[in-house]
């Protein structure tokens, strides 16, 4: 995991490009469950996004991914490459296969959000619940 990652809850990862404009991504502990992705939709730039919304959807040939935003703010770019070719989110999770840059209403801070280790524990201690 890179260190300037933070995690959510709900396996995104979300690093700070700006004051606050984020870059979003899937975690590898997520792409593990998925499997090999077959399709992805995501928002347009200009679309608002809603703290605890769906924001696009992950698909593989086992299950549909629900991505949910952890802040409130408005797309600012899409990763059309992600689009096109969603098998690089597989390959490169953490670099070239991220999904959205938002402008986030609020502060980075104001995100819960975990380190890359509070993030690896939250997914050992998680592990034994999720089927």
């Amino acid at each position: 995991m890179a260190g300037d990652l933070k995690y959510t809850k709900d396996h995104i990862w979300i690093k700070p490009v700006g004051k606050k404009k984020v870059r979003i991504g899937l975690s590898e502990y997520a792409l593990e469950k998925i499997g090999e992705i077959d399709y992805i939709t995501l928002p347009d730039i200009g679309d608002d996004i809603e703290k605890t919304d769906n924001f696009g959807e992950i698909e593989s040939s086992s299950t549909v991914f629900e991505l949910i935003s952890p802040f409130t703010g408005n797309v600012v770019e899409v990763n059309e490459e992600t689009i096109h070719y969603p098998g690089i989110i597989n390959t490169d999770p953490l670099g070239n296969g991220w999904l959205i840059e938002a402008e986030m209403e609020s502060n980075l801070d104001s995100v819960q959000l975990m380190e890359p280790d509070e993030y690896e524990e939250f997914v050992q201690q998680n592990a034994g619940e999720e089927s």
